[in-house]
């Protein structure tokens, strides 16, 4: 009998020690993941593909891909009581690029607020503007944007710039269609 309880309590020993193991591994990744913070939201990078969407725009039409063929666009996506969107949105219509080339602003936030409908109203000068509500299906067709705001130059249907400030955008129209490819972020 003697053996057996030294054995039971050798045997618990181990697992006790091994159940220390694990609990030391797991406080210390936890903290690893606490230090690193949330992660970054999500721009679509250079390269991406749009995929299909539709978008009812302020003006009565609807937005698809199709617009996004034939050319490059430049395409925003923000947000209403998003502060950093606000001041963009008083920078932007200076800009050489959206001068030169057409404008698609997409419009987060509820369509029957009034803030929302200022938001468009402002952009609307720039260029076509749908209130997307907080529907996930336009900023999903163009890779995924979770961060707000943020500006894409998109050729043919193909994102080649990515940002969150005019420095995503082009100086002009004019530009190497090689340097376009390539991308800038």
């Amino acid at each position: 009998m003697l053996p057996a309880l030294i054995a039971l309590t050798a045997l618990l020993a181990i697992a006790t020690a091994a159940n220390l193991l694990l609990t030391f591994a797991v406080v210390r990744r936890l903290r690893a993941v606490e230090e690193a913070g949330p992660p970054a939201p999500r721009r679509p990078p250079v390269g991406t593909r749009v995929a299909d969407f539709t978008a009812p725009a302020v003006s009565g039409r609807t937005v698809t891909r199709a617009d996004l063929l034939g050319g490059e666009r430049v395409v925003g996506f923000l947000q209403v009581g998003c502060g950093p969107c606000a001041d963009l949105i008083d920078t932007l219509a200076g800009h050489p690029a959206l001068a030169a080339l057409p404008g698609y602003f997409f419009v987060s936030g509820d369509p029957s607020d009034p803030l929302a409908r200022e938001m468009a109203g402002k952009l609307g000068v720039l260029g076509e503007v749908a209130l997307v509500g907080d529907g996930l299906d336009v900023p999903a067709a163009f890779g995924g944007v979770e961060a707000f705001p943020t500006l894409l130059v998109v050729r043919d249907a193909l994102v080649t710039a990515s940002g969150h400030d005019l420095a995503a955008l082009p100086r002009s129209a004019e530009r190497d269609p090689v340097g376009a490819a390539g991308g800038r972020r």
